[in-house]
């Protein structure tokens, strides 16, 4: 596993673990999030919107609690919104300059 993929799926299960330290129901929560996960296999241009690095991490957000508030317990819609942003954000400045490109010119 890669450097930023570890970080990221730490960060979700120190987040995890504090949400079911707080009372959430482990049940549900996971009940939950395999129907969020469910949603974004079968919506693809939902996935690809809220994936998408080059928008506003906050918008996505916004996205997903429109969609999914009254929906999933507010336990749970604290776990969805726009995780990739950070892990991706991290990466690329892990990363610093990608090889064969000069410092401080990054593909975009």
């Amino acid at each position: 596993m890669r450097g930023a993929s570890r970080a990221s799926l730490a960060e979700a299960k120190e987040r995890l673990t504090a949400v079911l330290a707080d009372g959430a129901d482990p049940g549900q929560l996971g009940d939950e999030l395999f129907a969020v996960t469910g949603l974004l296999d079968d919506e693809a241009g939902l996935r690809r919107v809220l994936s998408d690095p080059t928008r506003d991490a906050r918008a996505k957000a916004g996205l997903a609690r429109t969609l999914l508030e009254g929906k999933i317990a507010p336990a749970t819609l604290g776990l969805v919104p726009a995780r990739r942003d950070r892990a991706a954000r991290r990466a690329r400045d892990r990363r610093g300059r990608e090889p064969g490109r000069p410092a401080g010119r990054r593909r975009g």
